[in-house]
């Protein structure tokens, strides 16, 4: 035993005390004790071969006895448990703020404690309630790796003297709080994508600087002060910052006061804004008034997530944004009471009522459109432009009572003489779809679009629709028809047409009172991969028009995928018409009346 190097208790949740003899490990290199039930830690003088101790996720109360001795430490884990990532352990985050079970119950470390720790390369505090000082950690002339906090933004200033830019990953807290900021992250449980990190919470931010110009991830929470970035000093010098998260600063009017010579709207990857009840826009207004944006602007921008911005009226100020954002993956809009456009028209460029679509905003790789609560949205661009987006995955549009169009184009059938195609709530088509339209699209949820009356104007448009997966129709008062019927089609009794969706799984369709017709009545939805039908109270629908193929007994077969059909109520389905007389039969062991 006195010759062992490496000891790894890590994960024991029995572990609860370590015997004094450890101490005698003279030649130990390496102690992690990591996520065990340790309340005290034996004396460490004896430890003067360690280099690394990992006390992350203990139950210890207090900085081990003879810490300061350890003249060979390289790295130090002194950390809670949730939250933490580093460059030699998991980044996953893996819980949320607010329970005193996450955090290292440790107030401080001594200032001749961490000065004496000359050889640290790695020091990891947060997740604790240990409070630094700049001018202390900033002598620490070997640290590369850097997670903890500083209580003000003086501490922040003096460190950032001392270490003029030389870690390689960082996560700094600035303020009296840990990074809620983080808690959409928490929320989905992803990684942090970048290494270099400041979250500033609950205090004073303008002045002079406080950002390492490496900086990859800002943060800024509770700081009411700010009314943009730029009061951040050296804002500008920042040439790598990817992402910007910013919540419940009530001073807030921008993001960006200009967009000219300003690298950060260049290589910002992903913008979250929550709680931002004084946010006006991105821009200061007067720059769209005076200039088009350069070449670049949110060329690198990829997510853009806003949150109960209660003043915002529109997200992307100018349509002339639109050209450059070709990385753009995912909009996501919530509760914004006064949003009326997501993408801002120019009023020369609207044109006379009746004028053909003058404009296209090519998104090449829109994944995710969700817009949620917005009360007062009346568009999502100019009603003289649409939206060419092949990649689209999903839309999700809920509670949004006045949008009267969603402007999706889809290029014209060569055979046919007109220009465009609209898909809209009101479902207008001046011209049908043609391949390769939507083709990447997986789920469509409408919710609570009470002017809408049909979901597709026409069966042509979800000929194309091969990867759709999942349609989703709630609470729409004057839904008629889910896909629109032509007329000269309606004519005669026998079936005249087959639409193949070969990957949809779900169909739901919820409290639609207005409904009476899936498809067109000559017509049926071959399904081979449909697993669940859900219809609750649409009691005007009178036939599921899916496709049963007959067997060698000439009785209907359902899809051999089909699990379950949900229905409400029960004498609404007894009343259904369908193409052979059999078919309720067959259907009926998958029914179950009720959720």
């Amino acid at each position: 035993m006195p010759e062992l190097k490496i000891l790894d208790l890590s994960f024991n949740q029995r572990l609860s005390s370590l015997p004094n003899s450890i101490s005698k490990l003279v030649k130990l290199t390496t102690l992690l004790l990591e996520s065990t039930s340790l309340e005290k830690v034996p004396s460490l003088s004896g430890l003067g071969s360690l280099k690394k101790l990992n006390l992350r996720g203990t139950k210890i109360k207090e900085v081990p006895e003879g810490l300061g001795t350890l003249k060979n430490l390289k790295c130090l884990f002194l950390c809670g448990l949730e939250g933490y990532y580093g460059s030699s352990g998991s980044r996953g985050l893996r819980g949320y703020y607010g329970s005193r079970g996450y955090y290292l119950e440790i107030d401080e470390i001594a200032d001749e404690v961490l000065s004496n720790l000359s050889k640290l390369q790695e020091l990891i505090v947060n997740k604790s309630r240990i409070k630094l000082k700049g001018d202390v950690v900033g002598r620490l002339k070997k640290l590369e790796v850097f997670h903890g906090c500083f209580p003000t933004v003086n501490e922040m200033r003096i460190f950032l003297k001392c270490q003029p830019n030389r870690l390689s990953d960082y996560f700094i807290n600035v303020g009296r709080r840990e990074y809620l900021l983080l808690f959409h992250h928490f929320q989905k449980m992803l990684p942090l994508r970048y290494k270099k990190v400041v979250v500033f919470t609950e205090t004073s931010i303008v002045g002079e600087n406080m950002l390492f110009p490496s900086i990859q991830i800002l943060g800024v929470e509770a700081c009411d002060d700010i009314r943009s970035l730029n009061d951040f000093s050296t804002i500008n010098d920042a040439t790598d910052l990817r992402e910007c998260w910013i919540n419940s600063c009530k001073g807030m009017e921008c993001i960006f006061p200009s967009w000219i010579n300003n690298p950060v709207v260049q290589t910002v990857e992903y913008l979250d804004l929550q709680n931002l009840h004084k946010l006006d826009g991105l821009f200061e207004a007067n720059i769209i008034v005076k200039s088009s944006p350069p070449p670049g602007t949110f060329s690198s921008l990829k997510v853009v997530w806003i949150f109960s911005c209660k003043n915002l009226k529109k997200l992307f100020p100018s349509w002339k944004l639109v050209e450059y954002l070709q990385s753009l993956e995912r909009i996501e809009v919530l509760e914004c009471e006064e949003m009326e456009e997501i993408i801002g028209s120019d009023p020369e460029e609207e044109g006379e009522e009746g004028e053909y679509i003058i404009k296209k905003l090519i998104l090449p790789k829109l994944k995710e459109l969700k817009l949620w609560k917005l009360p007062t949205l009346k568009s999502i661009c100019s009603r003289k432009a649409v939206m060419v987006c092949d990649s689209l995955e999903s839309f999700r549009i809920s509670n949004c009572n006045h949008l009267r169009r969603i402007p999706f184009h889809l290029p014209p059938c060569l055979s046919l003489n007109e220009s465009d195609w609209v898909f809209e709530v009101e479902l207008i088509a001046m011209s049908p779809p043609q391949p390769c339209t939507f083709s990447s699209l997986k789920e469509i949820k409408i919710q609570k679009c009470r002017r809408a009356k049909k979901l597709f104007s026409s069966w042509k448009f979800l000929e194309y629709l091969q990867s759709l997966e999942k349609i989703d129709v709630s609470d729409c008062e004057e839904m008629e028809e889910i896909i629109g019927s032509d007329p000269e089609e309606e004519e005669g009794g026998d079936i005249i047409k087959k639409l193949i969706l070969p990957k949809l799984k779900e169909l739901e369709l919820w409290n639609l009172p207005a409904l009476k017709s899936i498809y067109s009545r000559r017509a049926v939805l071959v399904c081979d991969f449909l697993e669940s039908i859900t219809i609750l109270n649409c009691k005007g629908l009178r036939r599921i028009p899916l496709y049963l193929p007959l067997v060698d007994n000439a009785q209907p077969s359902p899809p051999p995928s089909l699990k379950r059909i949900r229905v409400i109520p029960q004498e609404w389905w007894e009343s259904l018409e369908w193409d052979h007389p059999n078919a309720k039969d067959v259907l009926r062991p998958m029914v179950r009346f009720g959720l």
